[in-house]
């Protein structure tokens, strides 16, 4: 007969977030059902209240309520979205801990563990090991852990949910301690419960008095699983965990570092143990997680992800060095951490010979490299053109320049101009931040075309600060989010003088985020207007 140990943790998604943010230990709080949707997109009006904290609930405040409801019950509630993954690494980590007092544990729905209690009569007894369990998971804060032991898992469930501390039901006594509970207890549907209630079948030991026969015939196999389980016949049993494969690699440094052929001699030698753990179980990486600290502390975080999954070395070089290229280091490090956050199981597929050598035709692999190459540098979700340039060696004979990204604004085809001064009609956003970072102000309009307008439109500027702020356009008030530096041309046309001062201005409706487009603003000193003469595309 074997004997098995229930571990329950009471509002364990709570106390996740509790762990998370020690702030919300102090503060009324309730966990939102909708989790499949970001935070940012949570429609309050409706959504319920999955559960909440124990000072939510001294205000009255129950599972199930429209979140409006709780918030006029309690005017300083907050809320959080329920997390499963974090729940589930939770969940991870106390059984990786849990080994400690058991060899055979294993994680069911959120806050319950199973643990093989078998063979500890010579180790202190079964009490010993409730009271290990309990100080165990208290120093990692959570200090309202409940444990029922019993034959069955069922049965060790059902009695971790005793008011005591811990609940330990003698061996072979199982049907005596559920006889007299209620079936509350058996996960039935709704109807079938009801059913059973309407019928005087309230409590377990009505249940298990039923013939087996007349059970399947008038309820069903749900309802025979459910009596099954409080005779004792109960087939979930702990298992042995299996951890979890990683692969990372770290070094310290005596001193710091800010060179980056230092730091790829580092990589390199911290790749090539990564090639080798990876080799060795069969895996390939498909995303890196690269880490700098300066004394334990993390200043530079990025995450690379690869266009094919790989475990050679010399090719994960190359990539992790084009993303140090790309977004610099800000300081001087003396650790780095990387980490495989994302593998796969090893391909091997037959190479392709029948190439014509006279083709010179790009391979599969040179593609994905340059691909690979591509979104390192440039990012995600990147639009780029090719500019030729004077150049002997096919690498880099010809420059990508990025036309614009939705990452940092979002692209979208946007109304320029009035009919009448007959100018294209759309522009795209632009990526200005890329293109100072390259070529600085100056360069706001590097590459695109001006598009002039036959007759210019006389806009109202509204100033912060001395600083250009917005401009009356088209009947809208416009935002400048970036603006270059002034031209400024003065002479005589003809026999008309004139004095004016350009600018290179990206406006963004006030009412309309992210609608962006690029003009050329003009500020006539002569005549003391100011105006958009053109747009850029």
């Amino acid at each position: 007969m074997s004997r098995i140990a229930c571990l329950r943790i009471p509002k364990f998604q709570i106390v996740v977030h509790q762990k998370r943010e020690p702030e919300l230990k102090k503060k009324a709080f309730v966990l939102l059902a909708d989790e499949q949707k970001p935070a940012d997109k949570v429609n309050l009006s409706r959504a319920r209240v999955f559960m909440c904290s124990d000072s939510a609930s001294k205000k009255y405040v129950v599972a199930g309520m429209k979140w409006t409801e709780a918030r006029a019950t309690c005017a300083n509630l907050t809320w959080r979205q329920c997390d499963v993954k974090s729940y589930r690494e939770e969940q991870k980590n106390i059984v990786n801990e849990l080994v400690v007092c058991s060899p055979r544990v294993s994680a069911r729905e959120p806050g319950i563990f199973l643990l093989d209690a078998e063979g500890l009569q010579r180790l202190g007894g079964e009490g010993k090991l409730c009271r290990d369990l309990l100080k165990l998971v208290s120093k990692f804060g959570y200090t309202n852990g409940q444990i029922g032991v019993a034959d069955s898992a069922f049965a060790a469930m059902v009695a971790s949910r005793s008011k005591n501390r811990w609940h330990i039901v003698p061996p072979g006594r199982d049907l005596e301690f559920l006889k007299p509970l209620s079936i509350s207890h058996l996960s039935l549907d709704i109807d079938l419960q009801d059913v059973f209630i309407d019928l005087g079948i309230k409590s377990m030991g009505h249940l298990a008095q039923i013939p087996a026969d007349n059970m399947a015939e008038r309820f069903g196999s749900a309802a025979v699983n459910a009596q099954q389980l409080v005779l004792g016949f109960d087939k979930v049993q702990p298992s042995v965990p299996v951890r979890d494969k990683k692969f990372d690699a770290s070094v310290e440094i005596d001193g710091p570092i800010e060179s980056l052929n230092q730091t790829v001699f580092l990589l390199k030698s911290m790749l090539d143990h990564l090639q080798r753990q990876l080799q060795h179980e069969g895996y390939c990486a498909e995303e890196l997680l690269i880490q700098f600290f300066n004394d334990d502390e993390l200043f530079y975080e990025r995450p690379v992800k690869l266009v094919r999954p790989s475990s050679s070395s010399t090719f994960l070089l190359q990539v992790l060095r084009l993303t140090i290229e790309a977004h610099p280091l800000s300081r001087e490090f003396t650790s780095i951490k990387l980490t495989v956050t994302r593998f796969c199981k090893e391909l091997f597929e037959q190479t392709k010979t029948e190439v014509d050598p006279d083709l010179n035709a790009n391979t599969s692999e040179q593609q994905t490299n340059l691909l690979q190459k591509f979104l390192t540098r440039l990012g995600e979700n990147s639009l780029v053109r090719a500019i030729a340039n004077d150049q002997h060696s096919p690498d880099v004979a010809g420059i990508w320049v990025p036309v614009f990204q939705t990452n940092q604004v979002v692209a979208k085809a946007v109304p320029s101009l009035n009919a009448d001064n007959n100018v294209v009609k759309n522009s795209v956003a632009v990526d200005t931040n890329y293109i100072e970072s390259k070529i600085g102000k100056r360069g706001l309009a590097s590459g695109l075309v001006l598009k002039q307008i036959p007759n210019a439109v006389p806009v109202f500027v509204e100033f912060n600060n001395g600083a250009l702020h917005a401009i009356a356009y088209q009947g809208k008030w416009h935002q400048i989010v970036k603006i270059t530096t002034s031209e400024c041309l003065s002479g005589l046309w003809w026999d008309d003088q004139f004095q004016k001062s350009y600018y290179v201005a990206l406006i963004e409706p006030k009412y309309e985020p992210g609608v962006c487009t690029l003009v050329l603003l003009v500020r006539d000193h002569m005549r003391k207007t100011w105006s958009i003469e053109g747009i850029y595309d």
